[in-house]
């Protein structure tokens, strides 16, 4: 009896036994394995990744290779996924506070802004009165202060109440008869008048000087045939003021 060693006892064992046509389809890292006959696996090591006693062991080892490789880049596209939705979610949640923050702070700040305009519109009108206020009150100085001076320039200079006359009569139409009034003070003046008056006037037939209470030092009235020139220094001091008043409140 001739004796077999174990390795040709297994040859004969799966050369004597056919299995069915049965389909294997495996996958060895990203390449996929087919094999009709599974017998093919024990005729030749080198020629399959199977081998005898259930699956193979390279083929489970690369599948669990593959499996953990596709675990590791499926964990870390979930992990880059995350922070990217983090990011995004931080992102949207600064936007929308910043927002909200802003909504919030235009809340508080109109009500102010709306608060100044005010107060510099009620500032503005009340610089106006007190620009007017003043206009009024330095027009009503100056005034006086002119009519002081116009009083003491009057009563001290003689040649006052002369220059009136004289600016009197060159506007007068008819200058044949002529009556002149004058303050009583300035009587001692009349016959000065005269003379100059007839000197500086061609066809005076008749000059009347007479002193009238109404009338200031300096000034006078001129009376014609034709009417009569108020040439009082008052009435020149109320119209100057009358002219400055109406020019101040048109500004």
């Amino acid at each position: 009896m001739i004796l077999k060693s174990e390795e040709e006892n297994k040859k004969d064992f799966f050369e004597n036994f056919q299995f069915k046509n049965i389909e294997l389809i495996g996958k060895i890292g990203n390449e996929p394995v087919k094999e009709t006959r599974f017998n093919r696996a024990v005729q030749g090591e080198k020629k399959s990744d199977f081998a005898v006693g259930g699956f193979a062991r390279d083929f489970k080892k690369d599948k669990e290779a593959s499996v953990k490789k596709e675990a590791e880049h499926i964990l870390e596209e979930a992990k880059i996924k995350a922070e990217q939705i983090e990011k995004e979610a931080y992102k949207k949640g600064f936007e929308e506070g910043k927002r909200k923050g802003l909504e919030e702070e235009k809340k508080v700040v109109e009500p102010l802004i709306e608060t100044v305009k005010k107060e510099l519109l009620e500032i503005g009108r009340v610089k106006e009165e007190i620009y007017r206020s003043i206009e009024s009150e330095m027009l009503e100085l100056v005034l006086a202060v002119s009519k002081k001076v116009i009083h003491k320039e009057v009563t001290t200079d003689r040649d006052t109440v002369l220059n009136t006359i004289r600016a009197a009569i060159s506007s007068v139409v008819s200058k044949e008869e002529i009556k002149i009034k004058i303050n009583q003070e300035d009587l001692e003046l009349a016959k000065e008048i005269k003379v100059d008056i007839s000197s500086l006037i061609e066809g005076v037939k008749n000059i009347t000087v007479e002193g009238d209470i109404s009338v200031g030092r300096g000034g006078c009235i001129v009376e014609t045939n034709y009417g009569s020139i108020d040439a009082r220094i008052e009435q020149q001091i109320e119209a100057i003021e009358h002219a400055l008043k109406t020019v101040s409140s048109r500004q």
